[in-house]
């Protein structure tokens, strides 16, 4: 069940009441449940301080207790500019979007800040929003497809599906929120808060998270998806540029972890010390199955994996601090060594199970490692980033469990192997990202006949099923046929849609199926 709250917090310097309160929301539609807010804090329950990243969800356990985006560079006078933080009640950012090409955009408060859609809302708005008596969900009506462009904001904000093409979001007309998975929560956050606690001078960054899950796709039922669209809303160019994901793995227990990352796969990950994950200061461990919790770059080759212990003099502080960390230094700027003392951007990056290779279960003359209360941190390094410049990364949550410790880091291999095969062969770039599964990618033609087709064919249900409903979706994520309250055992389509891929959707009170087919 998804939650929302409002909370009061520190009030800050520019005395608005939105920017005084945070909001958060679970997204759990599958195996994971994941707190999100609306200031750039992941998977954390900030009221409570607690961990927020259920799994599997309803256990009360835990695999990550904070996690959140830093993004920096200098300018052209070298001074550092910079949004980072790690805990609450720290904060870099929040709420909202910014005004276009001021030197230091004006933030805007919003009426809402954080939207929770799904795949099943979506499909029910495209079959009923004709229809009279059919409510319109508050979050597929008030989705920020659009800014205030009397405030110098960007028209185009949050992507949908323009269904009567007037380029003007309308879900009375049939338009609807692109989201990708069965379910998506979306919000945007600026970092024009002030002042930083990384102490970094502001940038005029606005950032759009897209978290999706997928509980349709057995294979990423343990899954979690970040998409983060950066726009530099400012007229700064930045330099020696960096992006980087900050995780703190908590698995249960949160004191006797190890940390290490394979450079190979852009993953970094956290797994238990020991093969008993104990509980501690209140936080059910795993007990004799400790699992391990992996954060992977989908999207871009990663620069530097590093790590550093809670309460550790490697813990920053300052900005200079913070962008040393970000760009695969020691945190006074030296370069980080390896066990033969060579420099390198990458801590630990064995594995464990390989006892030749230089991980925290096997030194290798690198002092020996204790288990501890470990946070990760990987970067995305560019030459620089112009005004007005946006990119999109994509990141996933990983979690793997084997028999003890040390094979739940081989799981969590495999299912990033999984997940990154998934991303690259599998999913689309715009909505509705395909749900057939990992083992499914050679699917053909035993649902669908004959497939390719001229644009008439049968869909096979493979038993006689009531109340069948069909959705055919372009590549666009746009719906170009419909149809409800089908029934029997097979159904004849035909359809005069141009040539090429689509999703064909096929769902039932029995359970769904989506595949490709191809009409020429």
């Amino acid at each position: 069940m998804t939650r929302t709250t409002t909370l009061s917090i520190i009030a800050s310097i520019w005395s608005l009441s939105a920017f005084a309160q945070y909001a958060s929301t679970s997204l759990d539609e599958n195996n994971s449940a994941a707190e999100i807010t609306d200031i750039g804090y992941l998977f954390s329950h900030l009221g409570t301080s607690t961990a927020g990243y259920e799994i599997p969800a309803g256990s009360g356990k835990n695999s990550l207790f904070s996690a959140s985006m830093w993004f920096g560079g200098q300018d052209i006078n070298g001074q550092y500019k910079l949004a980072a933080q790690q805990y609450f009640p720290a904060r870099d950012f929040q709420p909202g979007v910014l005004s276009i090409g001021a030197a230091i955009p004006a933030p805007t408060a919003m009426s809402q800040t954080i939207w929770t859609v799904s795949k099943d809302e979506i499909l029910n708005h495209i079959l009923n929003y004709q229809n009279s008596g059919y409510v319109i969900p508050n979050d597929i009506l008030e989705w920020p497809a659009h800014g205030d462009v009397s405030n110098s904001q960007a028209y185009n904000l949050a992507p949908f599906v323009d269904v009567d093409n007037d380029d003007i979001y309308n879900p009375q007309n049939g338009d609807y929120p692109c989201i990708k998975g069965d379910k998506a929560v979306y919000t945007i956050i600026n970092d024009k808060y002030f002042p930083h606690s990384s102490q970094g001078d502001l940038i005029g960054l606005e950032i759009h998270y897209m978290l999706y899950q997928f509980s349709s796709v057995t294979e990423l039922n343990d899954v979690t998806f970040i998409d983060a669209k950066v726009i530099n809303r400012s007229t700064n160019t930045l330099f020696d540029y960096s992006t980087s994901f900050f995780a703190d793995g908590d698995l249960g227990g949160a004191t006797d972890d190890f940390a290490g990352c394979d450079s190979t796969r852009n993953l970094m990950f956290t797994y238990n010390g020991d093969s008993y994950d104990e509980s501690s200061n209140g936080n059910l461990g795993y007990d004799s199955l400790p699992p391990a919790i992996g954060v992977v770059c989908l999207s871009h080759e990663v620069n530097s994996i590093g790590y550093y212990s809670n309460g550790s003099a490697a813990s920053p502080n300052t900005a200079v601090d913070y962008y040393h960390l970000m760009k695969g230094k020691a945190i006074n700027g030296s370069d980080l060594l390896d066990n033969n003392g060579q420099t390198t951007t990458f801590m630990f990056p064995g594995d464990p199970n390989d006892l030749s290779q230089w991980s925290e279960v096997n030194s290798l003359g690198f002092p020996s490692s204790i288990p501890g209360d470990r946070r990760m941190l990987m970067s995305i390094e560019k030459p620089q980033l112009d005004p007005f410049e946006e990119y999109v990364m994509t990141f996933a949550v990983v979690y793997g469990q084997g028999t003890d410790n040390l094979q739940s880091v081989e799981e969590l291999y495999q299912v990033t192997d999984d997940v990154q095969e998934y991303y690259d062969n599998v999913m689309t770039t715009d909505c509705f990202a395909s749900n057939v599964g990992i083992d499914d990618l050679s699917l053909t033609s035993s649902l669908v006949y004959p497939n390719p087709s001229n644009g008439s064919f049968v869909v096979d249900f493979g038993e006689s099923l009531e109340d069948v409903t069909l959705t055919m979706i372009d590549m666009s994520g746009r719906v170009v046929l419909a149809e409800a309250n089908l029934s029997g055992h097979v159904t004849a389509v035909v359809t005069n849609v141009n040539p090429g891929v689509y999703l064909l959707r096929v769902t039932s009170g029995r359970g769904g199926f989506t595949q490709r087919i191809i009409i020429e």
